[in-house]
């Protein structure tokens, strides 16, 4: 008897490679997965807006990126010491407005440049939430603990949702005629909004992805149902029982390994995988004839990775390793 309900990898009709430039944009769950992708080597970019929850902020960001637009201090609001952004995460607030805008507009024009070159786009939203500001009335991708009288929250309909995603797709694939957009619904519960309207959300974001996968070149990947449906226990979240943990995310990881990656993807992974884990080894003595080997057949290792794999970059592995040997 099977106890569990297994969410199998799907087949798909391109693959991802070593070679493929990824772009993901969204929740905090795709920084879960574009930094197993770094980590594996992947020439990945990942939300150079910052973290973002609803589809409209994410419409919203990818039409900057494509449109090249130049933040100036007019797009600014100073509250509580700091200059934000209402189209950026925190993580770009600071206390003097030129830096904070030098940061936007190097990283807008850093993701135009990456854009131009991206296969595929993995676009994870996590709510249909949004907030809207009063003043001018636009939504925001993050309220910055500003005031919530100064914000009206909505949410957002399916075929509004539709509308402006696949707008902006368009508008991606005009750019690049073979660019492949995969979707999917972070299984991040959002439990400040209730329990059902959490669901409620949810359902009206699996539900527009799915109108949109219709058409080609758009697919949508079962993030949400390996955790939920699959996983579905309270030991694969972190203490808040609101977030996956890294058990959750290294099983979707899988997931998305099968369903993508090349059997040669994958062996490469495994030869990664074994580099980087001999950056984490801690020897006694570092000066041993032992360590000393084991350094030197390392970087034999990574030699041989790189002359295979010429665009790979183990400069971090590579400096490690080399200043260790003496």
């Amino acid at each position: 008897m099977n106890y569990r309900t297994i969410v199998a990898p799907k087949d798909y009709d391109f693959e991802i490679s070593h070679q493929s430039n990824l772009l993901l944009i969204g929740s905090c769950f795709s920084e879960n997965i574009g930094n197993k992708l770094i980590t594996n080597k992947f020439n990945t970019l990942i939300n150079p807006f910052g973290i973002l929850f609803n589809p409209i902020s994410i419409v919203n960001t990818l039409n900057d990126i494509i449109e090249e637009k130049e933040f100036a201090e007019k797009d600014l609001h100073f509250e509580n010491g700091l200059y934000h952004s209402f189209a950026h995460h925190g993580s770009f607030s600071g206390i003097n407005s030129k830096e904070v805008l030098t940061r936007i507009n190097q990283s807008r024009e850093e993701a135009t440049l990456f854009l131009m070159k991206t296969d595929v786009i993995i676009i994870t939203l996590g709510s249909s939430w949004a907030y809207r500001h009063n003043d001018t009335g636009e939504f925001v991708a993050n309220c910055h603990k500003v005031p919530n009288k100064k914000f009206t929250k909505e949410l957002l309909e399916v075929d509004f949702i539709v509308e402006k995603l696949q707008g902006v797709i368009d508008k991606l694939q005009a750019i690049n005629s073979t660019l492949k957009v995969i979707f999917t619904v972070s299984p991040v519960r959002h439990w400040k909004d209730g329990a059902e309207e959490n669901t409620l959300s949810k359902s009206i974001l699996n539900v527009a992805i799915h109108q949109l996968a219709r058409s080609k070149s758009i697919y949508y990947f079962p993030a949400y149902e390996m955790v939920i449906d699959d996983l579905r226990d309270y030991r694969f979240y972190k203490e808040d029982m609101l977030h996956p943990n890294s058990v959750a995310v290294e099983y979707v990881w899988k997931g998305f390994e099968n369903s993508f990656f090349t059997k040669n993807t994958v062996e490469l992974n495994k030869g990664i995988a074994k580099v980087i884990a001999a950056t984490n080894h801690t020897p006694f003595h570092i000066q041993s004839i032992e360590h000393q080997e084991f350094l030197k057949k390392q970087l034999n290792i990574v030699e041989g990775l790189k002359s295979r794999y010429p665009t790979l970059n183990f400069a971090d592995e590579i400096g490690q390793f080399k200043g260790q040997l003496v």
